[in-house]
Parts: C-alpha cells; structure tokens; sequence
C-alpha cells in the first residue's frame, strides 16, 4: 500500500504538456515539504481521497483554480522570502 504523506490545501489540478494530471498546492504536512509543491502523476481521486504513482494525499477544500492557485502562491512567496 502506498504511504499517505499528508494533507494539501490551496490546492488546483493541472495537466502538463505530456497530457498527465497532478496536483499543485500547498502542502501541509508532508514529512519533507512545508511549502507549495506539485505530485507526481494523479491515478484517482475521490471525494478528497488523492493516489498519485508514489503517494495517498487528503484535499483540503476545493479546487481553487488556477488564478486563485497563483495568487496566493505569489503572496506565499512574497511573505516568506521563499525563492
């Protein structure tokens, strides 16, 4: 069974140019990331359940589209100084 590695919030499903689906957000609390970061490749999602090739993930709301997505990503970064 794959590893559940935690809760992503302020979150939007892109499709890359290679016509796969993942999940951009803000991840919560991953054992690594404490920040905006992406998945790997969306197998399923229901309700607020998340499997991707290498992980289980719990949605937090919902998708907050892409505009939305990028301006609290932008404020993110502004605030904390992240690069």
């Amino acid at each position: 069974m794959k590893p559940h590695k935690g809760t992503i919030t302020t979150w939007h499903r892109m499709t890359n140019f290679q016509g796969q689906d993942h999940i951009v957000g803000f991840f919560v609390d991953h054992p690594y990331v404490r920040n905006f970061s992406y998945t790997s490749r969306v197998v399923s999602l229901e309700g607020n359940e998340l499997e991707t090739e290498e992980s289980r993930y719990t949605l937090d709301g919902p998708d907050i589209g892409y505009d939305e997505y990028m301006q609290r990503h932008i404020e993110f970064r502004r605030r904390t100084g992240y690069p």
